[in-house]
């Protein structure tokens, strides 16, 4: 294994670029979740079954979204974010249950 030199640069309070030498830098910005720390939530009850949830949680930003079965099983499922309020919840089958964002 060789050195390589890393150059860190702290753009901003939220952006941060690590320069790696011969690869391209790689920029990562942190979102401030507007949340300060309040624990902010939402849940979206999809009660008719569906392959497509529009989740409108007014939260302010993406949040991680966590979806569940009416039984309360967790499920994988794709999740979008067309703006800071909503998620849509994509599943390769009609189903109901609800979603969890944070």
């Amino acid at each position: 294994m060789s050195d390589v030199d890393v150059t860190i640069e702290w753009l901003d309070p939220t952006i941060i670029t690590l320069d790696l030498e011969d690869p391209p830098a790689i920029t990562f910005e942190f979102v401030d979740s507007g949340t300060g720390g309040s624990g902010a939530a939402a849940t979206h009850n999809q009660g008719v079954a569906a392959s497509t949830w529009t989740f409108v949680h007014n939260l302010g930003y993406h949040p991680a979204v966590t979806t569940f079965m009416n039984d309360g099983t967790q499920f994988m499922a794709t999740v979008t974010h067309p703006d800071l309020n909503t998620s849509v919840i994509t599943l390769a089958a009609a189903i109901s249950g609800y979603a969890y964002a944070s």
